[in-house]
This record gives structure tokens, sequence and C-alpha cells, in this order.
């Protein structure tokens, strides 16, 4: 787990849930390299939060760089320019779900909002219909037998 020195993110990237992090140091535990613009789960300081991953080019310093909301109490409670230990995991479907669900940029949480909302319906429509169809032939059956006595 790499210990990188906390700075912060430039001005027009707060409020995006982006960390940015030289790839030398962007690695999961295995010692593998995450791609840029994967979410993930990332732990420090014994807290965790859901993030981006960015590169950071300039150099390969052991440097990370965040907003003052993903630093902040409510996060990973981080100090800027103190050194931590970090530990970076890929997430799948669900973490990214949570992610989005609760993301620090209200454009991202709304439209997720609203596709989990419409998912859900259109699985209660598929469903409701579904179980009529059933329902009507079971209950067709049971007048054919009925007329048959």
């Amino acid at each position: 787990m790499p210990k990188l020195e906390v700075h912060q993110l430039r001005r027009d990237e707060v409020y995006k849930d982006i960390i940015r992090v030289n790839e030398a140091h962007r690695l999961d535990k295995r010692q593998r390299l995450i791609k840029e613009g994967q979410v993930c789960l990332v732990r420090a300081n014994g807290r965790k939060c859901f993030a981006i991953l960015r590169g950071y080019q300039p150099d390969s310093a052991p440097q990370i760089r965040m907003d003052d909301y993903t630093r902040g109490r409510y996060r990973l409670d981080l100090r800027e320019g103190q050194t931590y230990e970090f530990e970076f995991r890929k997430v799948r479907f669900v973490g990214k779900l949570r992610w989005v669900w609760n993301a620090s940029e209200i454009g991202y949480q709304v439209a997720s909002q609203l596709a989990v909302v419409s998912l859900a319906l259109g699985l209660t429509a598929l469903l409701l219909t579904i179980n009529w169809k059933w329902l009507r032939s079971a209950l067709h059956a049971l007048f054919a037998i009925l007329k048959c006595h």
C-alpha cells in the first residue's frame, strides 16, 4: 500500500469525487495498475470512501490530490501536507451504484436515482404483466374444469 502525501485538487475538479494519483502509485493490493477513470474504494486513516481515480502526470512523486470534501471529516479525515498509507480497490457494479447514489456531485445522484427508480418500475410492470397472464390462464383453466362437471 503506497504512502502518499495529501495535496489539494484543482478548483475545477472540486465536488466531482475525483482523486488524482500518478500511475506509479495507482496500484491495488496485488500491485496491479488501476486504469484512469475507475471507481474505487479508497481506504486511508481508518476510513473509506468511493472515488474516481485519475492520473497526475507532472511527476511520479508520492502524492495524492483530492478536494476538501473528500479529505474532510465526513469522508477520509485527512490533513493536507500529511502522509498517509492508502489502499485502492476497484469496485464492481454494486460498488459503482453505491458511489453514484452518494456522490457529492448532485447531477450524478439525481441521474442514478432516476435510473434505479425507472428500473424498479419497469421490473414491477413486467412482473405484474407476467403474473396477470398466468392468473388469467389459470382462471380460464379452472372455469373450463368447472363447466365440465
